[in-house]
């Protein structure tokens, strides 16, 4: 679901799409293909929670399976590791056939056909003439295992496909037609003939596993158009280059949403440049962006000398130039033009200073790279420092998942503050990455106000 194999050729589609307003329902996209097969979505743990909170009859409803009792949550993380299917298709499939997640006291006939999987002919048929796919175990595997089948045979055999186009109903949205966007939902139309596998996953999806909020500082991705939003003040910002995302944001962060989750944010501000980026025209003159505007660099040593890595310099066209008003340009005699990282020849210590003349200590190096990743320093002697006003300690950027020896949660910073995650399981199943946790020490931790718990609602 989360591979950055998925973002790198999406990333082409932020140069020619601009991702619009929220749209109508769409009936012929369900889900991610990504999503859709997306084993690790939910831990074994976190299944059986889930069934636990819904009072469902299948939180205790036990098998004996090879002399062991197996709980019904098992059966469903297994059923979905050796498939790789996602678990909530599962949990959703076994709701829409026989409601058996809300149901807390089902008959042995909806356990026995729990996953509807009956050859289109009925359970009856089915126990008759197959009666090895009869009962919860079998049907919860033979199910997933459709579903698997579905997605590795596209083309073989089967009546729904991609790119056709097909007429559905249910009591709820009535007659609908509508054509097939990618295999998943090709996959749901032809397990059932109702419109009800494909807007159950879409609505319950939502209702039972999705956060409607991130925390500011998050990178979304839409699963169906590949656009990619800054989470900001809970509006979605859509980054609509590439040179902006990859100057001021780490790619390997960004975590794939279904089109859903972003329609329930207002848009903000498209990004294109943030402030302080650096860009270079087909010319070879450098550019630094500010408030909306560019400012030259006079010469080379105006450029060196506030400490910027030519690395970070983006090489655009006249296209993008253009539609930036030129000010005045940056020369040797400006200060602090873009704030810059200071650090003292006698200790080491590197601080941040503002454009304004304010310096704020950097208490952990990992502060530093989320907010300078490629900024270099400026030597100057600590009695020179000391000239400066003072700030507070520099904070770990939005969106930026930390923990520290001491600590007893991973936490990502929103607003300043550190917001812990109830759980290893709500961590993994809103799509973060450990991979992506950044350890820092326990003072630069506690400069950040702790906040609310972020958990699947």
């Amino acid at each position: 679901m989360k591979k950055i194999l998925l973002i790198l050729p999406i990333l082409a589609l932020l140069l020619v799409a601009i991702p619009g307003v929220a749209s109508a329902y769409d009936f012929g996209y369900a889900i991610s293909d990504e999503e859709f097969t997306n084993k690790d979505s939910l831990t074994l743990n976190r299944i059986q929670s889930f069934l636990e909170n819904k009072g469902s009859y299948l939180a205790t409803f036990n098998l004996e399976i090879e002399g062991k009792k197996v709980r019904a949550s098992d059966l469903i993380y297994n059923a979905a590791q050796e498939y790789s299917i996602n678990p909530k298709i599962i949990l959703i499939n076994l709701q829409k056939e026989q409601s058996l997640i809300t149901n807390g006291d089902p008959t042995q006939r909806a356990l026995d056909c729990a996953m509807g999987y009956e050859y289109g002919k009925g359970c009856q048929w089915m126990f008759d003439n197959k009666p090895q796919y009869k009962g919860f175990a079998n049907q919860v595997d033979a199910g997933a295992w459709q579903f698997n089948r579905y997605m590795q045979n596209p083309d073989t055999g089967y009546y729904t496909h991609v790119g056709d186009t097909i007429t559905r109903e249910n009591e709820k949205y009535g007659t609908q037609t509508f054509k097939i966007k990618n295999q998943a939902t090709a996959a749901l139309a032809t397990y059932t003939t109702s419109l009800s596998g494909i807007t159950m996953i879409k609505d319950l999806m939502i209702e039972w596993f999705e956060l409607t909020h991130y925390p500011n500082g998050s990178l979304l991705q839409n699963a169906s158009t590949g656009g990619v939003y800054l989470i900001e003040k809970g509006e979605k910002r859509a980054i609509i280059s590439m040179s902006a995302l990859y100057a001021n944001y780490n790619p390997n962060t960004i975590i794939l949403v279904s089109p859903d989750i972003l329609d329930q944010y207002e848009d903000g501000d498209q990004i294109k440049f943030v402030d302080n980026t650096l860009i270079r025209s087909p010319k070879g003159t450098v550019y630094m962006i500010r408030n909306g505007a560019r400012r030259g660099f006079a010469s080379g040593d105006a450029l060196r000398q506030f400490g910027f890595n030519p690395e970070e310099i983006i090489d655009v066209g006249w296209s993008d130039i253009n539609q930036l008003d030129e000010v005045d340009p940056i020369t040797i005699k400006d200060s602090f033009p873009v704030g810059g990282l200071l650090q003292s020849i006698e200790t080491g210590a590197v601080y941040y200073i503002s454009s304004k003349g304010t310096i704020y200590p950097i208490w952990d190096k990992a502060i530093m790279v989320s907010r300078f990743s490629n900024r270099r320093y400026i030597p100057m002697y600590q009695e020179d420092i000391e000239k400066f006003n003072t700030g507070n300690p520099l904070k770990f950027k939005d969106g930026t998942l930390v923990t520290s020896p001491s600590a007893n949660s991973v936490y990502v910073i929103s607003d300043g503050k550190k917001q812990p995650f109830k759980s290893g399981d709500d961590f993994i199943g809103l799509g973060y990455k450990w991979e992506n946790v950044v350890h820092t020490t326990d003072a630069a931790l506690k400069l950040h106000q702790l906040g609310d718990y972020i958990e699947i609602k």
